[in-house]
């Protein structure tokens, strides 16, 4: 069996490379546990192999491939091997409103052209994409949702993940791979620096106070944020591959289950966990654009399906601020 990981540079990217050199083994196309023989890492940006302790396996390698470059990831995922492919690599939610044509040529055609490249190679492939509560939109602002709940995107992000939901499903119907999708609450607490997620601030609100710095909060205190661990992420995106496709049926999205917390949770759990002396000066400065996405944003998300598949559900602020302080403090 081979993996591949897009978007092999990011925060989830790096965490999912690590649980797969430490675990080695995935569920094969017969549902058994095999060996990953091989693990690519793939990004549109330079990329270094990462740092594994001696004797480790699978041995890893690393692509510059840019998912809007057909042709590139034909040759990425072509062979007739087992194949796996973790669809991480995206545009995200700030930089896609900024730029709807950036948005449409890699969440939406990038996505196509991995579904495209894993039908037409000769080995049978299994797919794990990942997209996000941005699909519900207009409706579920504030509200508690599910997988059932209908989508009416509120961003030109949203859009791109709900039609990436879509096309997973249509090739998988067609046979033409065996795919899935990890529809993601916001995930918190992320090391490093702000990226365009919209969603930055739910990370930010407990990582610079942390880390001594000012941060200036760009939503009211009490914003609701239907959140999950990276943690959670990382297990929920192997189980989900682990599934057999018959217990996913004809609706291959899932979504994970978050936790509603606001910035103000996060930051009195922070105040918790290390106390006021520390802490760097947080002062709000609503930005209406940030406040408007956060806005349409779903207060909670179920996640029954999942739930009933044995999917974990995260904590509290107080169990999401004590892994990134045990992980990245």
């Amino acid at each position: 069996m081979r993996v591949v990981i897009t978007g092999a540079a990011g925060f989830l990217g790096r965490l999912l490379t690590a649980r797969l050199v430490q675990a080695g083994r995935l569920a094969g196309p017969d549902g058994s546990a095999q060996p990953v023989d091989a693990l690519t890492l793939v990004d549109a940006g330079p990329l270094q192999v990462p740092d594994l302790a001696a004797g480790t396996a699978p041995p890893v390698d690393v692509r510059q491939v840019d998912v809007t470059d057909a042709a590139a990831v034909v040759d990425l995922l072509a062979g007739d091997e087992p194949l796996t492919v973790f669809h991480l690599a995206a545009m995200v939610s700030g930089a896609c409103e900024r730029d709807p044509d950036g948005a449409w040529a890699v969440n939406v055609e990038g996505t196509r052209n991995v579904l495209e490249a894993a039908r037409h190679r000769a080995g049978p492939t299994r797919l794990v994409a990942t997209s996000s509560v941005a699909v519900y939109g207009h409706g579920a602002a504030g509200a508690v949702v599910d997988d059932d709940t209908r989508q009416v995107p509120a961003t030109t992000y949203g859009m791109t993940k709900a039609a990436g939901e879509l096309m997973v499903d249509d090739a998988t119907r067609k046979g033409f791979l065996d795919g899935r999708t990890a529809r993601l609450p916001t995930v918190v607490v992320r090391p490093g620096a702000a990226n365009a997620a919209a969603s930055s601030f739910a990370s930010a609100i407990v990582r610079e106070p942390a880390a001594g710095r000012p941060y200036a909060l760009p939503v009211p205190w009490d914003t609701p944020i239907a959140a999950i661990g990276y943690r959670e992420v990382v297990d929920g995106l192997v189980a989900l591959h682990d599934l057999h496709g018959d217990v996913l049926g004809p609706d291959r999205a899932l979504a994970l289950p978050g936790v509603t917390v606001t910035p103000r949770d996060l930051y009195d759990a922070l105040v918790r966990h290390v106390g006021m002396r520390s802490l760097g000066d947080v002062t709000l400065d609503v930005d209406p654009v940030v406040r408007r996405i956060a806005d349409g944003w779903p207060a909670a998300v179920t996640g029954s399906r999942a739930r009933d598949l044995g999917f974990a559900a995260s904590g509290g602020a107080d169990t999401l601020v004590a892994a990134y302080l045990a992980d990245f403090g």
